[in-house]
């Protein structure tokens, strides 16, 4: 997609000789990127996009294209302005956006694939591998780090609802992603804290809308495609959070072999796997050779089952009255919601956490990740309009063995996990009911739709 950037455009500019603190570091890592220099060691490198721009801006250069800079900025949506990185090409006596993090099957259908649709971009930097030109006026007063606007959550859900429903309603049921990482939190949206079988009850109880609200009444007053969009975002999590394709990897014979999570709850045998002597978590963690790891000391009730990492993660985190759950590995060393990692670039001696940050382990994990969720998603929504009765698995979650999950959560001051409300959300996916809060506990009152707004620092598929 091209469109005319909004700030002043590369040609117009000095060339820096003196960079701003707010962006020196991210600045210079790209242009040692560009110049095939990037150090191993360094811990800051930024989101995702900013890689698509390097590989964009590298392919370009290969083909002898001019006026090509890698632009650090802003872009807009309708929701807010997110720290970002993309390309400026001058042609046609013109400067034009060239974004590579967009998705190519919303470019080609024509229509912003969410409300996340980015509407602006003001650049604060332009730089090659040999310059660097600044907007003053537009430089950042604290830390500037730029990320990947959910992308990978819009398109496993793109493509596998293409062809199911309508493009507005995928775009309706896309801008759930946004609603459920950044406006309320509930663990059991995500799968986080080893919540996975509620997580995929709460999944199944959202694709049971019927007129405005569903049995568990986890959405009020609202369309279906706000109740599918949340349960495709619980799915796509189950994958990105949850140990089942590294643990389903040991049961099939390899990655490649991993099958959907509904075609293994069809396998008795998976089951028994998992929870046999052939079989521990502890597993999980085998770094290859040259490399190390710290394996989380997981308690035997977690070895033998599904689980995902603790979130909000690290002592004293509280995320809308939540804690991470103890004896669980943190989010950001279980989970891969993500195509690239500063963990995996870390200096071979140094030992990981994370139990596949290591150079292609990485990426092998995150592929498979999505391709299992965009694959589940679509099969999940074909049954959803053929009229199944369990759309989400082809049977009912609370036909699995309960020894599957992990056991049931006592949650820190609120009690076992069953007895706390569901976060609820309403007709434009904003949350109504909070999960924990003394007020609405106590007297079961429904809020405002802007309760829980505590916009997260998540911008992964988290």
């Amino acid at each position: 997609m091209c469109r005319r950037p909004e700030s002043p455009p590369p040609d117009m500019l000095p060339e820096t000789h003196r960079l701003p603190d707010s962006i020196r570091d991210v600045v210079l890592e790209i242009q040692s990127s560009l110049r095939g220099q990037r150090g191993e060691d360094f811990r800051g490198w930024p989101g995702p996009c900013v890689e698509a721009a390097c590989d964009a801006y590298r392919a370009l250069e290969s083909r002898s294209r001019k006026n090509v800079w890698v632009a650090l900025g802003y872009a807009t949506t309708p929701h807010r302005r997110e720290p970002h990185a993309w390309m400026v090409e001058g042609r046609d006596r013109q400067w034009h956006v060239l974004d590579p993090s967009r998705s190519e099957i919303g470019d080609r259908a024509g229509v912003a694939l969410s409300a996340f649709g980015r509407t602006g971009y003001d650049a604060i930097a332009y730089l090659t591998p040999d310059e660097i030109r600044v907007v003053q006026a537009a430089l950042p007063s604290g830390s500037f780090s730029p990320g990947f606007f959910l992308d990978i959550h819009l398109r496993i859900e793109q493509t596998g609802l293409e062809g199911l429903f309508s493009l507005s309603e995928v775009a309706a049921m896309n801008s759930m992603n946004w609603q459920a990482n950044t406006n309320g939190y509930d663990p059991r949206e995500h799968g986080d804290n080893a919540t996975l079988r509620e997580a995929l009850l709460l999944a199944e109880d959202r694709l049971a809308w019927k007129d405005g609200t569903t049995p568990l009444v986890t959405v009020v007053d609202a369309p279906s495609t706000i109740a599918y969009g949340l349960a495709f975002h619980t799915l796509a999590d189950f994958y990105a959070h949850s140990s089942y394709v590294p643990a389903a990897a040991f049961y099939y014979g390899g990655l490649d072999a991993v099958r959907t999570f509904d075609e293994a709850c069809q396998d008795a045998d998976f089951f028994a796997f998992l929870m046999s002597d052939s079989f521990s978590n502890a597993m999980l963690w085998q770094p290859p050779r040259g490399y190390r790891v710290v394996p989380c000391s997981l308690p035997p009730e977690f070895q033998h089952c599904l689980i995902s990492g603790a979130y909000p993660q690290g002592a004293g985190s509280i995320e809308n009255d939540w804690v991470g759950r103890d004896d669980l590995p943190i989010h950001d060393d279980f989970a891969i919601d993500q195509p690239a990692s500063a963990l995996v670039q870390a200096n071979p001696i140094v030992p990981r956490r994370h139990p596949f940050a290591f150079p292609y382990i990485w990426e092998e994990q995150f592929n498979r990740r999505e391709a299992l969720a965009t694959a589940h998603i679509r099969k999940a929504a074909t049954r959803l309009k053929e009229g199944h009765q369990n759309p989400l698995l082809g049977v009912p979650v609370a036909s699995l063995p309960a020894d599957l999950f992990a056991p049931e959560w006592d949650v820190p001051v609120s009690g076992l996990l069953s007895t706390v409300r569901h976060l609820v959300r309403g007709k434009t996916g904003m949350p109504v009911v909070r999960p924990i809060s003394g007020a609405s506990r106590a007297s079961g009152r429904m809020g405002t739709e802007s309760n829980g707004q505590d916009p997260s620092k998540r911008g992964k598929l988290g």
